[in-house]
């Protein structure tokens, strides 16, 4: 019962997040400001009725692009057991939402240190009380689901460096290295987008299985580690890969999304601006059964004004007359597969970006830009067209405190705290004892070598070798006669003396170890001339 008072009592901070975090969550229920269904909702929510339906995943055989599976799955889930009400589904993604405020405080303390739990909370509390992360729980979009599982992820990996170093099986000290591959792999199985973060992931983890082992197996530790990540990365998306392949007619990974998203971004910086009409007219040609042969042809091919000038430059696949999209057109569109339409996108895009490869990078630094702005897009702000601008005074406000000050603090802040985090680790390794024999800062527990047997017949060695063993036999014998001392009885610096008074102690019976072997080696030290006879 006290340590469980204890424990509430040390992580105050987090329950103050987590209760802002609810109380803003309660107050925007089922009051933002929205005009029927944003964004994406409208199709996963579609999607997910067919599958609650027992339909499978047919719905998006003849949609533009195909998506990952799992929030679909959760949606149905929900369509399943309580209808097509959305107070339930809304119900998790808070519970998840609130979660994702806990595994923020979790990783900052992983970051900090477990005793800056102050700053974990304040971390926690901006993680709680900002808008976007608060609004999403109450949109049906997989953005809260995702987040969830890649907090938790991250979580896994900050527990593996700790347990790595532990003694034991190699297997008991990885397992939350093949639990942050599972989480990654259900992340990937959610937003697809993740497929190509994994690779840094690795890298990392192999970075640190390698620098944090010992020389003799460090490319058997790295090896290892490597091995465990993509096992339970792969067995998670893998059977997805199978069955999405079956089901789409040819190679699909987790979903089609990318290839549209490759070509919607080199047909802009082909463009030089931002237009969806032209990737949509190239997938609709491909999939619109409605369509005649030249309308088809038509949508791909370049328009011009009645006086000539170019209006919109045509798909590049089709001004090079390329057999692979010329087949595509001569076919019925529901002879083409998605796995097709994916290639054919894909194709589309490289062709482009070899035609303007200059523009895409151009175009790519100015959307890096964006992506810093306060305010890149209005779709999750239920502004700009989603909701025609009405926006409650109320909403404007919390939108003003909320996100876009909270993000302008948030951005310089983040910055100097990974700079001062950094000067902080290389101020430490400066300090550490390394090959130049410098100092190293004195340790907060006192007489820490007498503890073991193997380090006091290290250091006894050690100072034997550099002729440093009269001075430690003759003056103090350094941690052989505290050793002595508290097995005997006579101290007990730190330690309750009933808590040595008996033999059988495990602590006392290790510090007599110690004392006994140190004191051995120190007795038969060489003798330099004219030393003193050790005591006995």
């Amino acid at each position: 019962m006290a340590a469980s008072l204890q424990f509430w009592r040390r992580h105050w901070p987090l329950w103050l997040a987590l209760a802002g975090g609810l109380i803003l969550r309660i107050a925007l229920w089922d009051r933002l400001p929205r005009l029927g269904l944003i964004g994406d909702e409208a199709e996963y929510l579609a999607a997910a009725d067919w599958l609650a339906l027992g339909r499978g995943f047919a719905w998006h055989t003849q949609y533009l692009w195909t998506r990952a599976p799992l929030y679909p799955m959760m949606l149905a889930g929900h369509i399943a057991f309580f209808g097509r009400e959305l107070g339930p589904i809304f119900i998790t993604q808070n519970l998840l939402s609130l979660l994702n405020v806990g595994l923020t405080y979790m990783l900052a303390l992983q970051v900090l240190g477990t005793d800056r739990r102050r700053s974990a909370g304040i971390a926690a509390l901006a993680a709680a009380i900002y808008l976007p992360l608060a609004s999403y729980s109450q949109l049906l979009l997989s953005e809260t689901l995702f987040l969830s599982l890649l907090l938790n992820a991250f979580v896994m990996l900050g527990l593996w460096l700790r347990y790595k170093k532990q003694p034991g099986s190699p297997l008991l000290r990885h397992w939350p290295l093949a639990v942050a591959g599972a989480l990654f792999g259900l992340a990937t199985l959610t937003r697809g987008l993740t497929l190509g973060f994994m690779p840094l992931v690795g890298f990392w983890v192999l970075w640190h299985a390698k620098n944090q082992s010992s020389t003799a197996n460090r490319l058997q530790s790295a090896l290892l580690s490597g091995c465990i990540l993509t096992f339970a990365f792969c067995i998670m998306v893998l059977p997805w890969s199978v069955y999405a392949s079956r089901a789409y007619g040819g190679p699909v990974i987790v979903d089609t999304t990318g290839a549209f998203n490759l070509l919607l971004g080199a047909r802009t910086a082909f463009d030089g601006t931002r237009n969806d009409e032209p990737v949509r007219s190239f997938v609709l040609a491909l999939l619109d059964p409605t369509l005649p042969q030249d309308e088809r042809e038509r949508m791909l091919a370049a328009r011009y004004n009645p006086d000539g000038d170019l209006i919109r430059a045509g798909a590049c696949l089709y001004e090079q007359q390329d057999p692979r999209l010329l087949a595509a057109l001569a076919a019925p569109t529901t002879a083409i597969s998605q796995a097709e339409r994916q290639q054919l996108m894909s194709a589309e895009a490289f062709c482009l970006l070899q035609a303007a490869p200059g523009a895409f990078i151009t175009k790519s630094l100015v959307e890096l830009v964006d992506l810093f702005q306060i305010n890149y897009t209005g779709a999750e702000r239920l502004s700009q067209g989603f909701a025609l601008g009405r926006l409650p005074p109320w909403y404007a406000l919390a939108l003003l405190l909320l996100d876009d000050t909270l993000y302008i603090l948030a951005l310089p802040l983040a910055v100097l705290g990974w700079a001062r985090l950094r000067m902080q680790k290389a101020k430490g390794e400066r300090q550490h004892v390394g090959s130049t024999g410098q100092p190293q800062p004195a340790a907060r527990s006192p007489q820490p070598a007498a503890l073991s047997p193997s380090n006091a017949a290290r250091t006894m060695a050690t100072l034997q070798s550099g002729g440093g063993a009269v001075v430690v036999c003759d003056q103090s014998l350094s941690g052989a006669v505290d050793a002595v001392a508290v097995c005997a009885g006579r101290r007990c610096p730190g330690f309750a003396a009933r808590n040595l008074g008996d033999g059988s102690h495990p602590l006392r019976r290790r510090l007599c170890v110690a004392g006994g072997v140190a004191l051995a080696d120190c007795r038969r030290a060489p003798r330099l001339p004219g030393a003193a006879p050790a005591r006995r």
